[in-house]
């Protein structure tokens, strides 16, 4: 558990802060959007976080429809929860195609902005500060790199990092690692993106001051 990515975002923002801090990860692979905003709602918001982050990794997945949605017909989700190889199956080739069709059917830019309207409402009622981090671009194909992302984020007044120019590099030099047969990074590679995150969070006077850290504070 110490290799993952909040595990290390705790260690890197201790070391920057000096205070006591605890980063609580209740995220699940596979997830989308819709819901994670429910993952808080109705569970998360319990431990009374002053910080919400939200990590975007998964690109355009993350707007794809609930994992479970597919498989409500009796038959199918019996096959995917009983049978190892219907489960490779499903997830390899039959998600992947109905996911391709769901993202052509609907307006990626409304349903990213809905979302993220609903998680920053329900965090601002539980008294707690959204922060998003964008590791890849969540807006498929041709909406990529075209400044919709960051009209979202001012238009809901969501604090961000844009990590998806220092994703790329970082990938391309080598610097960021697969685990084999896996598709989660290595614990270097979450050690990399939890210091990126933990110097933005620093900067970040807003965010930091809500979890009651004291806004002179500087990074290395």
């Amino acid at each position: 558990m110490r290799e993952t990515l909040p595990a290390h975002l705790e260690t890197a923002l201790v070391e920057r802060t000096g205070r006591k801090l605890e980063v609580l990860n209740f995220g699940v692979p596979g997830y989308n959007l819709d819901e994670e905003v429910d993952q808080y709602r109705f569970f998360a918001h319990r431990w009374n976080p002053d910080v919400v982050l939200l990590f975007l990794v998964r690109g355009p997945g993350v707007l794809d429809p609930p994992l479970c949605e597919w498989t409500r017909r009796r038959a199918l989700g019996w096959a995917v929860t009983n049978v190892y190889v219907a489960r490779v199956v499903y997830f390899r080739f039959i998600f992947r195609k109905m996911s391709s069709d769901y993202r052509k059917k609907v307006d990626s830019k409304k349903r990213l902005r809905h979302d993220l309207q609903q998680l920053a409402e329900v965090c601002r009622r539980n008294g707690a500060r959204l922060g998003v981090v964008i590791f890849r671009d969540p807006l498929p194909g041709p909406a990529q790199g075209t400044g919709d992302i960051e009209k979202i984020m001012e238009d809901i007044g969501i604090s961000w990092l844009d990590g998806r120019r220092w994703m790329e590099k970082k990938e391309t030099e080598g610097l960021l690692q697969r685990l084999p047969k896996d598709g989660h990074f290595t614990g270097d590679s979450y050690w990399r993106m939890a210091t990126f995150a933990a110097d933005w969070l620093i900067r970040d006077c807003e965010l930091m001051s809500t979890a009651g850290v004291s806004c002179n504070l500087t990074s290395e």
